[in-house]
């Protein structure tokens, strides 16, 4: 169900306010087959253990077993009859309390004038999820006794697991909290934004603003801050330019995904100081290290006002040679999109960019060729 909508039924649901009719007020029958229904429930599952359990201190065991199966089928046959006397209609009290806790515990997300800043994360609401389903299946495993149920339970942590994983390190996810690529950045549709990371850097970066200079080219620089402090007339030239500064943090940190809320946040706020002290112009992008997500960075990033930006095509251009980046571009080109390049030189790469600076000038031919810039 759209954010939207689920918002708006939880909403029509409170304004019910079920709660407020006294409960003599509703008629004798469905008061009768409440009453059965909750008795039916609280039977089911403390007299079946409690049975066994009195019995199996008496080494009865077979006979609890048997007195235990009598109880739980009794507690179903009088649920049965309890919701056949409330009917249909007794439904809609625990899906109105259901909401209403829903509202107290989300107040500002299920407020009125709730809008997009207020969206659950794809993380949230797997969690929820997650967390509803492994109690419904350890609860089933223990009213009947089934390894299934547990097998179902374990399937659920994989399944879970398995979207955390690529929330972490996919591009193309948002698990954690929205990203912005080529069809968020270019609202018209069409367009082609190159990325650079890693810089400023006193070889590469000059280089290529001058490529970019050339064709006319905005382009996106995600420099770190010690670069940036090391390099600051370079990172002036960038703005100077016309070019977009982002924050990829202090020191480009490869354990990124490890590091606490106060670390990370302080990766991040020091860069934007140093971009800010060096240009006059506060930084409005973050660029992931390495794309690496999760809720901590996206926290921090949420509370230093950052728009978290992604990519759509990652050249590998920090260990493909020049050939094969240009084939990469043609291979995965679309429009519009954010394509990644690095102009600085950080450990665990190459050690040059002179295939990134040669293949940036034949994808700006190639795109252009093919009418795309």
């Amino acid at each position: 169900m759209p954010q939207n909508k689920f918002r708006a039924w939880v909403n029509t649901e409170v304004l019910k306010n079920l709660d407020q009719e006294p409960f003599s007020s509703l008629p004798l029958k469905m008061r009768i087959g409440i009453f059965l229904l909750a008795g039916s429930y609280l039977g089911s599952y403390t007299l079946p253990p409690l049975v066994i359990l009195i019995a199996g201190s008496h080494r009865k065991l077979v006979a609890g077993l048997v007195g235990g199966a009598f109880f739980y089928a009794l507690g179903w046959g009088i649920g049965m009859i309890g919701l056949v006397l409330a009917g249909k209609d007794s439904l809609q009290y625990p899906v109105y309390f259901f909401a209403k806790a829903l509202k107290r515990l989300f107040p500002k997300y299920f407020s009125a004038d709730a809008g997009a800043e207020t969206a659950i994360s794809k993380f949230a609401m797997v969690n929820a999820a997650t967390v509803m389903l492994l109690a419904v299946f350890a609860a089933m495993a223990v009213r009947h006794f089934s390894v299934y149920w547990l097998l179902g339970g374990g399937i659920v942590i994989l399944v879970h697991q398995a979207l955390y994983i690529r929330g972490m390190f996919s591009h193309r996810s948002d698990y954690f909290f929205k990203l912005m690529r080529g069809r968020d950045y270019f609202a018209e549709g069409k367009g082609i934004l190159f990325r650079f990371d890693d810089g400023p850097d006193p070889v590469y970066t000059p280089r290529i603003l001058e490529i970019l200079r050339k064709d006319s080219l905005q382009a996106l620089f995600a420099v770190t801050g010690e670069n940036a402090e090391k390099y600051p007339e370079i990172l002036r030239q960038i703005q100077r330019e016309n070019h977009i500064i982002g924050n990829h943090t202090y020191s480009h940190p490869y354990h990124f995904l490890l590091l606490g809320y106060k670390r990370i946040r302080e990766e991040i706020r020091r860069t934007n100081e140093i971009i800010t002290n060096i240009t006059g112009h506060e930084p409005e992008f973050f660029c992931p290290p390495i794309g690496q997500k999760n809720a901590v960075i996206g926290r921090a990033i949420k509370d230093l006002h950052l728009k978290p930006i992604m990519w759509d095509i990652h050249t590998g251009d920090t260990w493909f040679s020049a050939d094969k980046i240009v084939k990469k571009i043609k291979n995965k080109i679309t429009t519009p999109a954010i394509i990644l390049f690095h102009d600085g030189v950080l450990p665990w790469s190459k050690n040059s960019r002179e295939d990134t600076v040669e293949a940036l000038q034949a994808a700006i031919r190639f795109l252009k060729q093919t009418g795309r810039l």
